[in-house]
């Protein structure tokens, strides 16, 4: 199909625009990594960053909220502006999230 469309030929590259233009995708500040380690910001001044095990030791997911499941699967979503649909579990049942607008809009911090 691309053969027959020619495509090589009557298309222009990214990669060629890239490579033209490469000042305007490259970090100016970014520094190859010294003795082997993380990348650093400025080659000429190392960053000391924490080991990852130290970083990630506090990381925490919310998994009574993120990861919870129902067995049954129902759910509540919108399907329009203040339109709701219920029960699109299996069992065609369930009580679900009141997503509507004004709740949502409820919902933002």
């Amino acid at each position: 199909d691309r053969r027959e469309a020619q495509v090589k030929e009557k298309c222009a590259s990214l990669w060629s625009y890239l490579v033209l233009n490469r000042g305007h995708f490259t970090n100016p500040t970014y520094g190859l990594p010294v003795d082997g380690g993380s990348p650093v910001v400025d080659a000429r001044e190392p960053v000391l960053l924490p080991p990852p095990a130290t970083v990630l030791r506090n990381v925490v997911l919310w998994a009574d909220y993120f990861l919870r499941w129902s067995p049954s699967l129902s759910f509540t979503h919108t399907t329009g502006p203040g339109r709701l649909v219920h029960g699109l579990g299996p069992e065609g049942g369930g009580d679900g999230l009141d997503l509507t607008e004004s709740n949502i809009a409820d919902m933002t911090v």
